[in-house]
């Protein structure tokens, strides 16, 4: 009998706690439904006062309050709100372009950049809408709406390079084209941007660029001869450990044309460089063009080192031949100025040419193409590293940093 009142009270017990245990998961869920409820009615309720006159004026007040204050996120939230209010005013769609071109542009500079493409997508978007807004209202002066064309060009420029990213080839033509029909005329700038790397040298891309490209191309010529002929040539046959630890001149790669680009594995531009680099090796024929990475390690050349560089350029897909100067040779490196650095070889040794910094597809393929022409090399010519009439040696040729 005792047995078995002690198991009727363990029972209860349980029964008891089970309870207590569902009563309290409830009340805990309950206020979480609630606040949603609530939310959804404060949202809902929050419409019905922008519909008034003076709800859609305190909502534009909080827009600027948050603007001022650099929450452009909130200032977007509310201007959203207040454009599902009035999906045709053209104030508060003007108003409503201009946060998102800014956050747009604040992301990508902060190195969001995906997410602010995505944005420069909209803002185009945006941008075509209230132009044919524009179009349509009497009181909008041809000059106007032709000065909102060239003034937000370089958004549907921005268009053009989110789908080059995303691989929409064909999309980003018809961005670009609508670009340049609305005044972007920054060829430069377009012929070597490092979202348009692939699709540069595409027919359809040069069709649409037409005569500005040609222009652009004699021009770029007459700058780059000009530049050849007031360039002192240097020896420049300097010896670098490969990734296998065996040391190799320049000239050992033969009498071809070289560009050699020196880097450093943690800088961001280096990345950069080394994708034109694998570009102009698409471009050019073994034959005529070697291009060479000089990695530039705080360390001393080691296995770990060689190990570590190939695996970096493995993970990047990048075929480009690896050279290593450790901190005694980048101390002595005269020539780089910094990480990226990109040099031009010629065939004998002199260096032709010094890019600092990201390097210009176009422009260095240019350079590259009128060097291959064969331009005669002055007769008079300076040592690598001559100092007070006594040559150095070729490694003692610079100082880099």
């Amino acid at each position: 009998m005792y047995a078995l009142r002690w198991l009727r009270n363990r029972f209860s017990s349980c029964r008891l706690i089970v309870l207590l245990g569902l009563i309290s998961l409830v009340s805990c869920a309950c206020p979480n439904r609630v606040s949603a409820q609530e939310q959804a009615v404060q949202e809902q309720t929050d419409l019905e006062k922008m519909q008034t006159a003076q709800g859609r004026s305190l909502a534009t007040a909080e827009v600027l309050r948050y603007v001022t204050q650099g929450d452009l996120p909130k200032a977007i939230e509310i201007l959203e709100q207040l454009r599902s209010v009035y999906p045709d005013n053209l104030e508060i769609k003007l108003n409503y372009f201009r946060r998102i071109k800014s956050y747009a542009t604040q992301l990508v500079t902060s190195g969001k950049k995906a997410e602010g493409y995505e944005l420069h997508k909209q803002a185009a978007q945006l941008a075509r809408e209230i132009e044919k807004q524009f179009a349509d209202m009497e009181n909008i002066s041809e000059e106007s709406l032709a000065n909102f064309r060239t003034n937000n060009s370089y958004l549907f420029y921005n268009e053009g390079c989110a789908f080059a990213v995303e691989g929409e080839h064909e999309k980003c033509i018809a961005s670009l084209r609508e670009a340049v029909q609305r005044g972007f005329n920054n060829m430069n700038f377009m012929l070597n941007d490092m979202d348009l790397l692939e699709i540069s040298e595409r027919p359809d891309f040069q069709e649409m660029l037409g005569e500005e490209l040609v222009n652009y191309k004699a021009r770029l010529r007459e700058s780059i001869l000009e530049s050849i002929g007031n360039f002192q040539q240097t020896n420049f046959d300097v010896s670098f450990p490969n990734l296998s630890g065996e040391l190799q001149k320049l000239s050992d790669q033969g009498d071809k044309l070289k560009v050699v680009t020196f880097w450093s594995p943690s800088n961001g531009p280096s990345q950069k460089n080394l994708a034109v680099l694998n570009r102009l090796k698409q471009k050019f024929a073994v034959d005529d063009l070697t291009v060479l990475s000089v990695a530039c390690v705080s360390d001393d050349e080691s296995q770990a080192t060689f190990d570590n560089l190939n695996a970096y350029l493995t993970e990047r897909d990048l075929d480009i031949e690896c050279l290593v100067a450790g901190p005694h040779v980048r101390r002595q490196l005269k020539q780089s100025r910094g990480f990226p650095t990109t040099v031009i070889v010629d065939e004998k040794g002199k260096l032709r040419a010094t890019f600092p910094g990201i390097l210009p597809y176009h422009v260095v393929a240019s350079f590259a193409e009128i060097l291959l022409e064969g331009i005669p090399v002055p007769v008079e010519e300076e040592k690598v590293g001559e100092e007070n009439g006594e040559p150095t040696t070729v490694s003692d040729a610079s100082d880099g940093r």
